[in-house]
């Protein structure tokens, strides 16, 4: 009876133990796995904003852009109607 109690102990004593490693090893995957996500996360974010300081470049040279016309249009505008007789400046 004795020799039965020590082997239950000890069984569940490698249990416990077993028990413990695997809690600790898929404690270290989900560490790991959280970092992996939290780093991608992250690159994600430094795409964006990326993305987003191209965008303001494209907007920011497409306003000088259009602005140039528009200022070279004005004054041919009102270079034209100042040959044709008028004083007013087009706006």
């Amino acid at each position: 009876m004795d020799d039965l109690k020590q082997t239950l102990d000890d069984s569940l004593t490698r249990f416990r133990e077993k028990q413990e490693e695997i809690a600790e090893r898929v404690s270290s995957q989900r560490k790991s796995y959280i970092e992996k996500l939290e780093t991608r996360f992250s690159d994600w974010s430094l795409k964006i904003d990326a993305l987003r300081a191209k965008m303001e470049k494209a907007k920011t040279e497409a306003a000088m852009k259009y602005d140039k016309e528009i200022e070279e249009l004005r004054k041919k505008a009102t270079y034209r109607k100042r040959e044709a007789g008028g004083v007013q400046e087009v706006r």
